[in-house]
C-alpha cells in the first residue's frame, strides 16, 4: 500500500452534515429517514413505493409507436444499410442471371383441308413438339444439343384462329434471331410434308376404288365371253357390265376432280402459310429488373425494420429520462446529446473536448451540484453507470477533471480523487500513478489522489497523518482542501459504503441504452446504502422526441425539493 492511502480506512468518520434539513446525522444518530427526498410533514407517506406502483418491476416495460419510432430514427443507419445491401444483392443477381435476349416471331396459316374447328390449337402443339424443336436444331447444326431443353426455351400463343406467335430466348441476341426463323421454318416445313402425305394418302384411297370397280368390270367381261350368245344369263352379265362400266367411269371423274381439288388445296394451305413477321428482338420487360432490385430492396428493408422493432420491443437497456430516475431512485436533473468522439477517442482529445456545448453544460451542472457541508470541505462525486466497453466513463473522467481545472483556476485548493480502475481522470491531468500528486495544469496548481490498484478501496479522505512522509501529505492536502471532486466506480460485488467518507453528493452518468434497469437500479441502491441522500443523474445520448421529465413520481415540488450549497466553481 502506497504511503498515501495507508491508515486511511482507520480514521474515525466524521460526523455526516444534515441533508434535508435532518439533524440526526450531526447528533451522531446515523439512521437515515425513511425517503430521502420526502417532506417531514407525513404529506408524501401514503405514496406508494416503486415496487408496489409498478408490480416488483424497476420501471413499467410500455412498448409504444412513439417509442418504435425513436428506435428507427435511431437505428437509420442499420435499416438503411440493410436495404443498400439488398438492393446490390438483388443488382447482383439481376447481372449475374440475366434475362437473356428473346425473338419474336409470327405465322400466317391457312386453314388445312379437311380440318375442323380449332385446329389452330393443333398447329401450337405440334410446334412446341420434340419433333419440330429437333428439326430446328438439325437445320441450325445443332444437333447435340438437348431437343428437350430446347424446347423450354420458347413459347407459342395463338394471337387469333390463324396466326400462331413464337417467342424464343436464348444467351444472344443472334442465337434468338437464328433460332425463332428456325422453329418456323421447321414447322412449315413438317406442315408442308404433312399435308402432301395426306393428299398422297387420300389420291391413293381413291385409285384403290378404281382400282377395284376395275377389276369387277373385267371379271363381268370374262364371264361374258364364256356364255352363248342371247342367253338368259349373257343378257343378265350385259346388264352387269353396263353399270359396272358406268360407275368405273364415274370414280374415275371423281377420283381425278378430287385428287385436282386436294392438290390445289394442298398447294393453297402451303402456299398461303407463311412467316408473317420475321423474327425481330422482343424488349426486356421492365418487370424483371423491378423483380430483383426492387424485391431486394424492400426485403432488405424489411429485414433492418424488423431487427429494430423487436430489438426496442425486447431491449432492456434504458433510454428514456423517465425510465432512468424510477430505475435508479433519483431524479435526471440534465440530459445532453450525444457526445461524439466517444470512448478513447474522447479522451485523446483531454480538456479540449469539454468545448463542446454539450460537455460544456455538463461541467457546469457539475459544478453547481457540488455542495458543502458545515464544518468541512464541498465535496461530489461522480459515477459512471454504463456496462462495459463504458460510455459514460470517459465523459464522466473528462468532465470532472475540466471542474476541477476551472475551480483551482478559480483560485480554490482542488483535490481530485480518482478512484475508478486505470484512473482515467488522473491520466488526463498528467498524474496516472498512484499516490497523491500535486499538478500544475493551465498555470493552476491542485492536487491529484490515485490509489494503488492493489489497496482496498479508500473509505475516505484522511483526517490526520497515520506516519510522515506522503501520509502527511495527504492529510495535508485534504484538511486544506476547498472542493474535493470525486471519480468513483460502483461494484455490486463490493458495495459503494466507502463513498459516505467521501462525498454527501452523487451523480450518476448514465448513457442511454448503454446500461439495463438492474444496473442503473444496483447503483441507486449502493449509493443510498451508503448513506448519501443526494443522489441525481445525468443522461447522455437522450432521444430528441423524449418528452418525460426524469423524475421517480415520488419526487416532492418546491421548497422541500435539497438544492445544498453551490459552490462558485
Amino acid at each position: 500500500m502506497s504511503d498515501a492511502i495507508k491508515g486511511v480506512g482507520e480514521e474515525v468518520q466524521p460526523k455526516r452534515a444534515p441533508m434535508n434539513g435532518d439533524d440526526r446525522l450531526l447528533n451522531g444518530d446515523d439512521r437515515l429517514p425513511d425517503s430521502f427526498w420526502a417532506t417531514s410533514n407525513g404529506e408524501f407517506d401514503d405514496f406508494p413505493g416503486q415496487g408496489e406502483r409498478f408490480n416488483g418491476e424497476v420501471y413499467p416495460k410500455l412498448v409504444s409507436l412513439s417509442h418504435i419510432q425513436a428506435a428507427m430514427r435511431r437505428q437509420f443507419r442499420l435499416w438503411f444499410t440493410c436495404a443498400l445491401i439488398g438492393f446490390i444483392v438483388g443488382v447482383g443477381l439481376y447481372v449475374a442471371r440475366p434475362a437473356g435476349y428473346e425473338a419474336s416471331t409470327s405465322l400466317y396459316l391457312t386453314q388445312p383441308p379437311n380440318s375442323v374447328q380449332g385446329w389452330i390449337a393443333d398447329d401450337q402443339a405440334i410446334v412446341q413438339s420434340r419433333t419440330i424443336a429437333g428439326m430446328a436444331l438439325r437445320r441450325l447444326g445443332l444437333g447435340h444439343e438437348s431437343v428437350a431443353a430446347f424446347v423450354t426455351t420458347y413459347t407459342v400463343v395463338p394471337l387469333t384462329d390463324r396466326v400462331l406467335v413464337i417467342t424464343l430466348k436464348a444467351p444472344s441476341q443472334a442465337d434468338a434471331l437464328r433460332k425463332a426463323n428456325a422453329v418456323a421454318v421447321a414447322f412449315l416445313t413438317f406442315q408442308a410434308r404433312l399435308l402432301t402425305e395426306q393428299e398422297n394418302l387420300d389420291n391413293a384411297a381413291l385409285e384403290q376404288q378404281v382400282s377395284v370397280a376395275a377389276k369387277q368390270l373385267a371379271g363381268i367381261k370374262k364371264q361374258l365371253a364364256g356364255l352363248a350368245p342371247s342367253s338368259p344369263e349373257q343378257r343378265a352379265l350385259k346388264g352387269q357390265r353396263a353399270r359396272a362400266s358406268a360407275e368405273l367411269t364415274q370414280l374415275k371423274l371423281a377420283a381425278g376432280a378430287a385428287k385436282t381439288t386436294a392438290e390445289a388445296a394442298t398447294t393453297l394451305t402451303i402456299k398461303n402459310s407463311v412467316v408473317l413477321d420475321a423474327a425481330a428482338p422482343v424488349k426486356v420487360s421492365k418487370k424483371r429488373v423491378l423483380l430483383f432490385v426492387g424485391g431486394g430492396l424492400l426485403g432488405g428493408l424489411v429485414l433492418g425494420l424488423g431487427a429494430v422493432v423487436i430489438s426496442a420491443i425486447v431491449s432492456t437497456r434504458l433510454r428514456r429520462r423517465d425510465e432512468v430516475a424510477r430505475a435508479l431512485g433519483a431524479p435526471v436533473r440534465l440530459s445532453i446529446g450525444k457526445v461524439r468522439p466517444e470512448g478513447r477517442d474522447l479522451l485523446r482529445r483531454g480538456l479540449a473536448a469539454t468545448r463542446d456545448p454539450d460537455l460544456s453544460r455538463l461541467v457546469s451542472y457539475l459544478g453547481g451540484a457540488v455542495t458543502r457541508s458545515p464544518g468541512a470541505f464541498a465535496g461530489l462525486a461522480v459515477v459512471p453507470v454504463d456496462e462495459k466497453p463504458a460510455g459514460s466513463m470517459e465523459v464522466a473522467a473528462v468532465c470532472l477533471a475540466s471542474l476541477a481545472t476551472r475551480s483551482a483556476q478559480q483560485g480554490q485548493r482542488v483535490v481530485l480523487a480518482d478512484l475508478h480502475s486505470g484512473a482515467p481522470a488522473a491520466g488526463l491531468l498528467g498524474a496516472s500513478n498512484p499516490g497523491v500528486n500535486e499538478v500544475t495544469v493551465e498555470g493552476s496548481t491542485l492536487v491529484v489522489m490515485v490509489p494503488d490498484s492493489k489497496d482496498a478501496m479508500p473509505t475516505g479522505p484522511p483526517q490526520r497523518p497515520s506516519h510522515e512522509g506522503a501520509g502527511e501529505r495527504a492529510t495535508g492536502a485534504f484538511q486544506s482542501a476547498d472542493v474535493v471532486l470525486t471519480l468513483a466506480e460502483l461494484d455490486p460485488g463490493l458495495g459503494g459504503d466507502y463513498l459516505a467518507g467521501w462525498t454527501r453528493n452523487v451523480v450518476a452518468v448514465v448513457t442511454a441504452g448503454r446500461s439495463s434497469a438492474e444496473r442503473i437500479q444496483a447503483v441507486g441502491e449502493m449509493v443510498r446504502l451508503a448513506g448519501i441522500a443526494q443522489l441525481s443523474a445525468v443522461l447522455i445520448g437522450a432521444d430528441k422526441t423524449d418528452e418525460s421529465v426524469g423524475l421517480t413520481g415520488t419526487q416532492p415540488i418546491g421548497p422541500d425539493k435539497p438544492t445544498g450549497q453551490i459552490t462558485a466553481a
